[in-house]
């Protein structure tokens, strides 16, 4: 299992295990420019990687999230065991939308402990859901602990960070729903940086042909057409 904050399908562990495959033993440094969850990084870590992470993200809440969880992991639980509670209220009927409309002009602390609970209801709503109550307080505990043992002491955390992308020969980038190659990603590979793309599910079969033409004409690659990925071939051989 990956100690993770948010829901994650058998499904996409597997695929994940899969990715794993395409970590360089030299690679010193996984980079996760567009972060989310971080499940991959967190899954190397499970695995025995002993290098270093950077999380990239893109929301205030969610990277203060994950750098009270790497610190304060105890805090985090006891905030997500009062809110996971409260739900159980006289206040249920509207729990989670009033959660939701808290969230929007909740100081950023308390946003990033609200959004602990509400990411474990998935991305499709945050309405009233009598058959899912979100993760347990003791499995999320955990969990959270977790996190921090693998990660708090070799883990950089940024917001909308262009030096991101300023890589280098050792570290490996991993991106998903790749599409096409905006010039940040041009500027990684073109520095010699690793890298595992994992394509958008619904890309056309030419869009993809034209995808691996560009990157072949940059850098050797390695196509995975059952995975749908694509990575450095450096990080193969």
């Amino acid at each position: 299992m990956i100690p993770s904050i948010g829901r994650l399908a058998n499904s996409k562990l597997k695929q994940y295990l899969n990715y794993y495959e395409y970590v360089a033993k030299s690679t010193k440094r996984i980079i996760e420019p567009f972060a989310s969850f971080a499940c991959f990084s967190l899954l190397c870590a499970e695995k025995g990687f002993e290098g270093e992470f950077w999380f990239n993200f893109n929301d205030d809440a969610m990277a203060h999230l994950f750098g009270l969880i790497l610190h304060k992991p105890e805090f985090v639980s006891d905030g997500y065991e009062k809110l996971w509670s409260g739900q159980f209220g006289s206040c249920k009927d509207n729990y989670f939308g009033s959660l939701k409309e808290k969230y929007e002009y909740a100081a950023l602390t308390e946003k990033a402990l609200i959004l602990s609970f509400l990411i474990q209801k998935g991305k499709k709503d945050f309405t009233e859901d009598k058959a899912t109550y979100g993760r347990k307080p003791k499995s999320m505990r955990e969990s959270l602990k977790r996190i921090s043992f693998l990660l708090r002491d070799r883990t950089r955390i940024t917001v909308n960070d262009g030096d991101v992308f300023d890589g280098r020969a050792k570290d490996t980038y991993f991106i998903e729903n790749v599409s096409y190659l905006d010039d940040r990603i041009l500027k990684m590979i073109e520095k010699g940086a690793g890298f595992i793309f994992v394509l958008e599910k619904d890309m056309g079969e030419r869009k993809r042909k034209n995808l691996c033409s560009q990157l072949k004409s940059l850098t050797k690659i390695y196509f995975d057409d059952i995975n749908n990925v694509i990575c450095s071939k450096g990080l193969i051989e």
